[in-house]
């Protein structure tokens, strides 16, 4: 078992805790000091709508290509952003409730890719270059293209590390 699965395991775990701790508190507090204290309902945590477990900065080399029948261009590019995993807070369920104790057990599902961002600031064109005969010719249209495509691929292949189980 790798250790990013470990790490990712036990954020989940200990995230669940908090949440389910906090969620038990707040509506705890919000009931009259008469009445005894209540567990938080399902719904209650499911307003949450999502819970973000983990945000990783990652680079990535990507590149991208154009041709034509009498060459082409080729970037390659270093990409530098951003993967947010997360909880779907919808699908969690009580696993234990103790009233007496003020202890609950909120069984969460494994987390998910949520988001991919590219921070565009930091990421950078390594090479462009041209072959055949493109690279006689003057202008620069080509060259954008397979710089477009490498980020296309490299925001590709962030989801992919995000959505790996593996990492």
């Amino acid at each position: 078992m790798s250790w990013k699965r470990i790490l990712v395991g036990a954020t989940s775990l200990w995230l669940g805790l908090v949440i389910c701790t906090e969620a038990y508190d707040a509506l705890a507090s919000t009931t009259e000091p008469e009445q005894p204290s209540t567990p938080p309902s399902i719904d209650a945590i499911r307003e949450l709508s999502e819970l973000t477990v983990l945000q990783v900065e990652v680079t990535e080399v990507a590149t991208g290509s154009v041709s034509g029948h009498t060459g082409g261009t080729t970037a390659v590019v270093l990409i530098r952003g951003t993967v947010a995993l997360g909880v779907d807070l919808e699908q969690a369920r009580f696993v234990e409730v103790d009233q007496e104790r003020r202890h609950v057990v909120l069984a969460l599902p494994p987390p998910t890719l949520r988001r991919v961002s590219i921070d565009h600031q930091r990421s950078r064109v390594l090479s462009c270059h041209r072959d055949g005969l493109w690279g006689l010719a003057v202008g620069e249209a080509h060259e954008g293209r397979s710089i477009a495509e490498a980020f296309a691929t490299g925001q590709r292949k962030l989801g992919q590390i995000g959505s790996d189980n593996a990492y």
